[in-house]
């Protein structure tokens, strides 16, 4: 398993997808202030709540179902097929692929509002004294969100063990973007369809960058994040131990 981890994050840092990302939301960032005046004149805390809140309208989701690509190809190279030749279990395979994943999710998410957040505060501050409530605020935000990108991640993963090819996970992941953006739409028009939404991932960012969080929503995010990420994780392991690998 270690081994296959060390692989693993070692095949990241060689990945051209995973660096095109991390540029693209840079680049995603620079723009949105070069051509949103509202975001020239937003202090630091302002545009990381609107970053972090909006991310997700911003590609983030598109971006998660092109990296796919880097466990999907390596079924069609053969590369996956040959790690199970050399006697690596198919548990270890999906667990190490899992964790590098999720790591590159974190990465590749967090660059825009990070992004925005540095240039907003080197423009125009941070918008209120940094002291330790405002570090408290920026961790519980990050870590809520963190738990977002997992999840997301943990899903892509088995989406990619399920349909083992490179367009698949790609297009269920745009039409996944399409579908939040359909459900955040109704859910300002409909009261049965907010409180569906509400019980959706996609609300989590609403949560994570709300000024007060109850400790039972803490928990409540904490515990269906970890749910949906076993499960994906878990039910990938079944699905990849009785696929027949070619």
């Amino acid at each position: 398993m270690l081994n296959l981890l060390k692989c693993e994050f070692y095949k990241l840092k060689r990945s051209k997808s995973f660096y095109v990302l991390i540029v693209l939301g840079i680049i995603d960032g620079i723009v949105g202030i070069i051509l949103a005046p509202s975001l020239r004149n937003d202090c630091g805390k302002k545009g990381m709540i609107g970053m972090f809140g909006g991310e997700e309208f911003l590609g983030q989701i598109i971006f998660l179902g092109i990296f796919t690509i880097y466990i999907t190809n390596e079924f069609k190279s053969g590369y996956t097929k040959n790690i199970i030749s050399y006697g690596h279990k198919r548990r270890d395979v999906v667990l190490s692929k899992s964790i590098v994943f999720s790591t590159a999710a974190i990465i590749i998410s967090l660059i825009l509002p990070i992004t925005v957040t540095v240039i907003e505060t080197v423009m125009n501050g941070y918008g209120e004294i940094f002291n330790f409530k405002a570090f408290a605020f920026i961790l519980r935000v990050t870590l809520i969100m963190m738990i977002s990108y997992v999840v997301m991640a943990s899903i892509a993963v088995l989406i990619s063990f399920i349909f083992r090819n490179i367009i698949a996970p790609m297009a269920i992941f745009y039409l996944l973007d399409m579908a939040n953006r359909f459900a955040s739409a109704f859910s300002l028009r409909s009261n049965d369809v907010k409180y569906l939404y509400e019980k959706t991932i996609f609300y989590i960012p609403n949560i994570a960058i709300s000024n007060v969080i109850s400790i039972s929503q803490m928990v409540q995010v904490v515990f269906h994040g970890l749910v949906v990420i076993a499960f994906s994780i878990l039910l990938s392991i079944y699905i990849f131990n009785k696929a027949d690998i070619k």
